[in-house]
């Protein structure tokens, strides 16, 4: 995610604007990180080179075709060069939005008493939409589609033929359906989430199929009443469920069958959307608040139930950049300004319970850091500032006393405290060994640190 290197906020000025009108979806393109495809209100949909920076129109116009506020847009995960936009009905392009093929009929309702826009006090907000849907990683064509007036549909073969699925569904409210994802892991394995506060209904809808939607089973478990936006299952870790309510983000390692909250720092605003960044194990949090958050998630994918019966844990940690400082344009803002991420590695592990606990860095056989944490049961994390501390003797001690001495006496100022007792170095990059002493146990890791090879770049 966008973070300062060299360490420092993240400036208003330093993001840059890519769209105009509201601000709907934005779709980069996997493979190359080039093309960009955004939209405002009701399917303007554009596409821009960010490398030239060119921007071109890309809609598909047809007057009787009805937008949701919120197209949805979505590149296929099987071909960076097909991309799907939706109205009231799914469209492909195979040329990144040259030209448009309708792959399917009218995927809601079409009641013409909800298609008065204009008229009765509606404004001109369209309804009968396609609010969301969603491609199988796991074979091109298994496609998942959800409207605003409650149809949930499924096509297995690129749009020949729909299957709706409302009536398997149980207690359907066929409310406005927020969110479809299709399984990483098992094909016909989908997730299904309604929102019904437009209905006066606030309690939780979270469904999850495992036959394409022939039968579906009730995941909300413990949530409590609030209603949810959006679902993102593990790519690594099946288990692994996120969702965003209008309050906060809640987490479950257990498929849906109970729900723990990830509120921790995070203000009480609506979570619109949630990414998984998955080259980096990262979960992206969005909100109407317009606040974008970001969090390690690789610990949360490695916390199994065998993790968990464990006294302690240590989770493999991830390797670090050493970042190389260069000279940055200077900020005077008077903006809102953004963290980057914590500096140094990030040492994560488990404890069942409460325990001091020290973490020892070693280069070779020799201790280069050695760090105290009082552990608390759960996740912990300790960040290593990626330094090397290594104690000195006591006769090196007294020579650079004597040596400190010898110049204040000449002139020159006095430092305060015992600066003498560690010699601070830079860890080179390299692989260091962590061993994690929790009472009698000894855990030992890898960290490694990378070479910064992009610096350069960033002159």
């Amino acid at each position: 995610y966008h973070t300062n290197p060299a360490g420092g906020p993240v400036y208003f000025e330093q993001w840059e604007r890519v769209g105009g009108g509201d601000g709907m979806y934005n779709e980069i393109d996997w493979c190359e990180n080039r093309h960009l495809y955004n939209e405002s209100q009701f399917g303007p949909i554009r596409r821009t080179d960010l490398l030239t920076g060119e921007t071109k129109g890309i809609r598909y116009n047809d007057p009787e075709m009805r937008w949701n506020w919120n197209a949805p847009i979505l590149i296929s995960p099987h071909d960076c060069n097909v991309i799907f936009h939706a109205g009231n009905m799914v469209l492909r392009s195979e040329f990144r939005g040259e030209a448009w093929e309708v792959i399917s009929p009218d995927l809601t309702k079409d009641d013409p008493a909800t298609q008065t826009t204009g008229r009765g006090g509606d404004g001109n907000i369209q309804y009968g939409t396609i609010t969301t849907f969603d491609e199988s990683p796991l074979k091109a064509g298994v496609i998942w589609v959800g409207t605003d007036d409650g149809n949930v549909q499924i096509t297995k073969d690129g749009g020949e033929t729909w299957t709706l699925v409302n009536e398997n569904i149980p207690n359907n409210p066929e409310y406005w359906v927020s969110r479809v994802e299709a399984s990483h892991h098992e094909l016909g394995t989908a997730y299904l989430t309604y929102t019904g506060y437009r209905r006066d209904d606030f309690r939780p809808f979270v469904y999850k199929t495992t036959d394409f939607g022939e039968t579906w089973t009730d995941i909300s478990a413990n949530l409590p009443n609030g209603p949810v936006n959006v679902i993102r299952e593990h790519h690594i870790n099946p288990d692994l469920l996120f969702i965003g309510t209008e309050f906060q983000v809640w987490v479950s390692n257990t498929g849906g069958e109970n729900w723990t909250s990830m509120k921790l720092d995070m203000p009480t605003s609506p979570v619109h959307d949630i990414k998984i960044q998955e080259r980096d194990n990262d979960l992206v949090v969005a909100t109407h608040g317009r606040g974008i958050y970001v969090t390690d998630i690789a610990p949360l994918s490695a916390l199994t139930p065998t993790v968990m019966a464990e006294d302690a844990f240590f989770f493999t940690p991830e390797p670090e950049i050493r970042w190389v400082a260069v000279d940055r344009t200077n900020y005077s803002s008077s903006n809102f300004e953004g963290e980057s991420e914590a500096p140094g590695a990030s040492l994560f592990f488990y404890l069942r319970r409460d325990a001091e606990v020290t973490l020892t860095i070693y280069q070779g056989q020799i201790a280069i850091s050695e760090i105290e944490h009082e552990g608390t049961a759960g996740i912990n994390v300790v960040q290593w500032d990626m330094l090397k501390k290594i104690e000195r003797s006591q006769e090196e001690r007294d020579r650079i006393r004597e040596q400190r001495q010898t110049r204040s006496g000449s002139g020159f100022g006095r430092q305060n405290g015992d600066t003498t007792r560690f010699a601070i170095s830079e860890a080179t990059p390299g692989s260091y060994r962590v061993v994690l002493r929790v009472d009698d146990m000894e855990l030992e890791e890898v960290v490694t640190i990378l070479k910064d090879e992009w610096w350069q770049e960033r002159r």
